[in-house]
């Protein structure tokens, strides 16, 4: 007697496969994606916007101070300063996005 076992063909994923697929997936997200997502605390940021500080500064005759090192409203600028030749503080914004590429002098509210 010849007793055909047939044999049922599984034609998707075991759960436990799909969490496995999941959990790995995450993971790489995880460890992946910040690499590739604009970081405000960027040693990059630093640099572009420490180059436009520069840029601003040599022609318009002022001497670079310091930036912040963050964008504290998300803004696309940064906060700097520079001297001008009577060494008065000069407040500036610079940016660091691919929007723009230079700096701006803060107006200051009078009252």
């Amino acid at each position: 007697m010849n007793i055909k076992v047939s044999k049922i063909q599984n034609t998707g994923l075991a759960v436990w496969q799909l969490l496995l697929i999941i959990v790995f997936s995450g993971t790489v997200s995880f460890l992946i994606l910040p690499r590739f997502i604009k970081r405000q605390n960027s040693p990059v940021i630093a640099k572009v916007v420490k180059e436009n500080l520069i840029l601003f500064t040599q022609k318009n005759g002022l001497t670079p101070l310091e930036c912040n090192s963050q964008d504290n409203n998300n803004d696309g600028w940064i906060q700097c300063r520079a001297e001008d030749k009577n060494e008065n503080t000069i407040y500036l914004q610079c940016a660091y996005d691919d929007r723009r590429s230079n700096c701006q002098k803060v107006q200051e509210s009078r009252k």
